[in-house]
């Protein structure tokens, strides 16, 4: 980050700021000269993609997208109203698209209101109208997507609503 700012200044932009943001760079963004600002939503709210780096355990995961249940009648698998809209297209067929918290099962097919949800097996079996933590492959997007987060402890008591000033901001 230090060449390129130095390029900046020598080119004669007036930048004042250099941002860095992610669970990996937070470390050294803190403790720089060079940055002056950083963007801490993975850091601050944690994602799978985080924990399939090994920067963070899913233990420290603090985000989740509450998802319903809507649908078991395939054997297998149960819809949960989780889709794009909440949790962005960010994934693939292979790694999926979000996951169950405390869970092996992981969004294979979302759409845009719906999410596809392969059991393993041996795997928890919810049943419609059962309310399961979605947890986002990357929090960024799915925090943008909503008007307020809704604050609870760890046995789910609700504690505070916090709006998102950012919403519909994408950059």
């Amino acid at each position: 980050m230090a060449v390129p700012k130095l390029l900046c200044r020598g080119g004669g932009s007036g930048w004042a700021a250099v941002s860095a943001g992610s669970k990996p760079t937070v470390e050294f963004s803190t403790s720089s000269s060079v940055i002056t600002e950083i963007r801490p939503g993975e850091h601050v709210f944690g994602e799978l993609n985080k924990t399939r780096l090994g920067s963070s355990t899913e233990d420290q995961i603090a985000l989740f997208v509450a998802g319903t249940v809507v649908s078991d009648r395939v054997p297998g698998q149960v819809i949960v109203d989780v889709g794009n809209k909440a949790l962005s297209k960010e994934g693939s067929p292979e790694i999926g698209y979000g996951g169950i918290a405390g869970t092996k099962a992981v969004l294979a097919k979302p759409n845009e209101y719906h999410g596809f949800l392969p059991l393993p097996d041996g795997e928890f079996r919810p049943s419609v109208g059962t309310v399961v933590p979605v947890v986002p492959n990357h929090v960024c997007p799915v925090v943008l997507g909503f008007e307020e987060l809704i604050v609870t402890d760890s046995a789910g008591t609700s504690l505070q609503r916090w709006p998102v000033d950012a919403r519909g901001f994408l950059n």
